[in-house]
């Protein structure tokens, strides 16, 4: 099954702030606000990419759901790998591995940077022969910080890491990984279906998803979305409805709550105050909270030419191959001197 894209912008409107792009004032303009960072990006190199998790184009794609974190709890070497480095070896620390090696996961991709997630949409950019007009244009995706404060989790995961100083005391190593596991079996019942992970000192110990070179070089971070109902909406639509759910489980909750023969009047309260926060993030949801720019593909070449963009060897690090080619220019150096 091929993976569903949008046909046209009036389509993609329905859930992005669409910006265009046409000429290289307007795209100076826009790269001169993002100089510095004002919320998380994601690039890609055609603008009628729909905001798929590599696990749900892989389940579109092949009908295939292999249980890799199993896997990889199950296998010695990386058992070993993480203690060493010191990481828990929860599922979310895992699914940032397989992120990296470009396996099937519940996240997205995002970056800090602007001008990181602009070097994925014009990277391997493929100039369109088709009449229709979103394919002449890539794409990159923008949610501002006030709005990635919706999808933050940090006070949640913060509040596990003071539970657990007061459980287990620091050299009590035999019950870390076990209690880290009751930890996040007993977290994902209370975490929204979509959350933001991002690496952050205060839960690091928990969940550390800077656990590879590459996403420290591309100043990256996560979007989780996880939304059971319809397991296949793209981002940008499983934003309309998870907190549409959610409302209605703590409605039915408070509901079963005052059909008690003595309904708890406090716990009825927090469940009316979490509803009415839940709402007020729906209605901001429904306002499509990602802004999308939408670059010309007629500007990338000048683009290139006149702004600093990073490089490949930048954005897909490697020390080794980093290494060999200063041992390489070394090599050709004292080559050239012997020989004057």
């Amino acid at each position: 099954m091929k993976i569903p894209t949008y046909k046209n912008f009036e389509e993609k409107r329905e859930h992005f702030q669409i910006k265009k792009i046409d000429t290289i004032e307007k795209f100076e303009k826009v790269f001169d606000e993002h100089r510095r960072s004002c919320g998380i990006y994601r690039g890609v190199n055609s603008a009628s990419y729909k905001i798929y998790t590599s696990k749900q184009r892989e389940f579109i794609c092949n009908s295939t759901n292999v249980d890799y974190i199993s896997a990889l709890e199950e296998n010695h070497y990386i058992q070993k790998y993480f203690q060493l480095a010191k990481i828990s070896m929860g599922e979310f620390s895992c699914y940032s591995i397989l992120q990296h090696y470009k396996k099937p996961t519940p996240f997205v991709d995002f970056t800090k940077n602007f001008s990181i997630a602009l070097f994925f949409a014009m990277h391997e950019v493929e100039l369109s022969n088709h009449s229709d007009e979103i394919n002449d244009y890539v794409t990159v995706f923008f949610i501002p910080d006030k709005n990635v404060c919706l999808l933050d989790i940090s006070d949640k995961l913060t509040e596990t890491m003071k539970r657990k100083k007061l459980s287990i005391k620091e050299h009590d190593t035999c019950y870390q990984s076990l209690f880290w596991k009751f930890c996040e079996s007993a977290l994902k019942d209370e975490l929204p279906k979509i959350f933001l992970l991002k690496d952050d000192k205060n839960y690091k110990e928990f969940i550390n998803i800077n656990n590879n070179q590459r996403i420290i070089m591309q100043e990256g971070l996560f979007i989780y979305n996880n939304y059971e109902k319809n397991h296949l909406l793209p981002l940008e639509e499983s934003l309309k409805s998870f907190c549409k759910d959610e409302i209605e489980n703590i409605k039915h909750s408070i509901e079963n709550e005052k059909y008690m023969y003595e309904p708890d009047t406090q716990l009825i309260q927090e469940f009316e105050k979490d509803t009415k926060k839940l709402q007020e993030f729906q209605e901001r949801f429904e306002e499509n909270i990602i802004t999308s720019y939408e670059i010309n593909k007629k500007l990338i070449s000048d683009i290139k030419r006149q702004f600093k963009l990073p490089d490949k060897d930048l954005i897909y690090f490697d020390i080794e191959k980093i290494l060999n080619n200063i041992n390489s220019e070394n090599t050709d150096n004292k080559h050239n001197n012997l020989k004057i």
